[in-house]
């Protein structure tokens, strides 16, 4: 039998090298995005930790249009989670935990204050019935790993 088609999608406040935002590979890869950079350069405000945490809010408030299907029929949610934003990636991953709680919810986090990270989801999967929040880790900025996923993800059709 062959194996489920599934619906991935990838948000970031950075780039992913060599994706654009958008879908790939039919409907089985969208990736929410900046065009290319990096949040603390490219967001508003006057530091880097205000133009970080602006671009996740402004991802967030753009998401459900730009992906153009309903949440629901996502099968799977790549959120990355850098040190200035862990807490807001961490809202919106839970904010669609509700709206899809049958998805896969995985947090790529960086090193940075990687014990913090790891002992949030934990209390959170302690805490919580329904969909568990794993965590994965990538290096600052999380560009290669995504774009690595991301090929994996559209190898697999």
């Amino acid at each position: 039998m062959p194996e489920e088609i599934k619906t991935t999608v990838i948000i970031t406040y950075n780039s992913v090298e060599g994706f654009g935002p958008g879908w790939h590979q039919g409907a089985r890869l969208f990736i929410h995005s900046l065009e290319n950079g990096w949040a603390n350069e490219k967001g508003k405000g006057e530091t880097p930790e205000q133009r970080r945490a602006n671009t996740i809010i402004e991802l967030a408030k753009s998401f459900p249009s730009e992906l153009n299907v309903s949440i629901k029929t996502v099968d799977e949610f790549y959120i990355y989670a850098g040190e200035g934003t862990f807490a807001s990636s961490l809202a919106l991953m839970l904010d669609i935990a509700k709206a899809n709680p049958k998805a896969r919810m995985v947090l790529v986090a960086c090193p940075c204050l990687w014990d913090y990270k790891v002992e949030s989801v934990y209390g959170y999967n302690q805490n919580k019935d329904g969909c568990p929040i794993e965590i994965i880790p990538c290096e600052c900025g999380g560009q290669h790993f995504l774009s690595r996923l991301a090929k994996q993800i559209i190898s697999q059709y």
